[in-house]
């Protein structure tokens, strides 16, 4: 009888991991799709954005590290709270798989963008390498926007949970 209950747990524990990670990409590939279709849409124009200056890059290296630095805080939040047996249940049957990694993933997107604030201000690059460069910035400054957005939602639904 155990048998059977154990394999159930472990069935209901793969198909949450797989709806799970199933969320995390799709949400990722269309984030990805939005941000080339407005690249390519005269609504984001990379020369634009480099016309800017390094003060537009102070703002991005400014966002993306608060960004990052509010990802931090609901990880500690989220880790806090496990000793909590609702919330350790949750996240032993893997319910907050998404809230935990869309969090390492947004802290990862706003440290790249961090990285490639350096390399613009930093490095005396040529125009159109720096365009390639401001492309990729800015899919991953909406993807840290994207995944902030989703985190703040589950965290404020954990939240509420603990009460």
């Amino acid at each position: 009888m155990m048998d059977k209950t154990k394999k159930c747990v472990v069935e209901n524990i793969s198909k949450v991991s797989k709806k799970n990670i199933c969320k995390l990409v799709t949400v990722t590939v269309i984030t990805i799709i939005v941000t080339i279709v407005l690249f390519v849409s005269p609504i984001l124009n990379s020369s634009d954005i480099l016309a800017l200056g390094n003060d537009f890059q102070f703002n991005v290296l400014s966002f993306s590290g608060v960004i990052a630095g509010f990802m931090f805080t609901g990880i500690g939040i989220l880790i806090s709270a496990i000793d909590k047996e609702r919330i350790r249940r949750l996240w032993d049957h893997h319910y907050l798989d998404n809230l935990y990694y869309c969090s390492i993933l947004g802290i990862f997107s706003n440290i790249i963008d961090v990285i490639f604030v350096f390399v613009i201000v930093g490095f005396n690059l040529s125009y159109e390498l720096k365009k390639y460069i401001i492309y990729a910035q800015t899919l991953f400054m909406i993807l840290g926007l994207v995944y902030f957005i989703w985190c703040t939602l589950k965290l404020a639904k954990l939240v509420s949970r603990m009460r």
